[in-house]
């Protein structure tokens, strides 16, 4: 009897972890995804002291954390000239519990602060916008799906457009396309593409670099399926 247990119990287990295995590859809902997303960030105490040190005092936080800690890891991104941290608001610290191909979540919600239209970022780049909230969580388009598209500037220039996800890539698209040439023509390639900053979006976000100026692709340095940690993110 005790033989027949444990094997039920090896069957179930394997079965579990070929699920789990097959889940994280393809995107589905991982219980132990959602279960490491809870205790890895499990104390909103030490959470919001976190982000009142971030939002009111960066340098102070940056001798305070480790260099090999992840959430240094991510506040690295706003050490970029570009963006200007007196004018941003950091809402909340996320980790993503679920990935689909044009949407995931992240385990914090409307309790947290977070509203329709802020951006999450991992350490290196765009790769959301908010467009749903619950209470304790958040669904966000991923800058790598259909219809998606962002204000956008091309970084030392004056030249604006939008950043779009058309025919299966990242795309920038000038304004005014007559006058791309000469604004981009004394910039070393690649050029990097950064948020234009409008409404709730901030000011000089990374999104990608632009390697071929013939076709305007845009190439993220860190997308969704290599991103766990993140920060949403609000212009003032």
């Amino acid at each position: 009897m005790k033989r027949t247990n444990f094997n039920i119990f090896l069957l179930l287990l394997i079965f579990f972890l070929a699920y789990e295995t097959i889940a994280i590859k393809l995107n589905y809902f991982s219980f132990t995804l959602y279960l490491f997303s809870i205790l890895l960030i499990s104390n909103d105490f030490q959470n919001d002291r976190l982000i009142n040190l971030l939002t009111f005092n960066y340098n102070k936080i940056l001798s305070e954390l480790a260099y090999n800690n992840d959430i240094l890891k991510l506040t690295n991104i706003l050490k970029n000239s570009d963006i200007n941290i007196n004018n941003l608001k950091i809402v909340a610290l996320a980790d993503i519990i679920q990935k689909e191909n044009e949407y995931f979540y992240i385990n914090k919600g409307s309790k947290n602060g977070i509203k329709i239209k802020d951006i999450v970022i991992n350490e290196d780049n765009l790769i959301g916008i908010i467009i749903q909230v619950y209470p304790k969580l958040s669904k966000a388009k991923y800058i790598l799906s259909s219809d998606f598209e962002i204000i956008s500037i091309i970084k030392e220039t004056t030249c604006v457009g939008l950043s779009k996800y058309l025919n299966n890539n990242l795309v920038f698209v000038p304004i005014d396309i007559y006058s791309f040439e000469k604004k981009i023509i004394n910039i070393n390639k690649p050029y990097s593409v950064l948020t234009y900053g409008y409404y709730s979006i901030p000011t000089g976000i990374p999104i990608g670099y632009i390697y071929d100026s013939n076709s305007l692709n845009i190439t993220i340095k860190k997308d969704l399926k290599n991103s766990i940690h993140t920060l949403v993110l609000r212009r003032l």
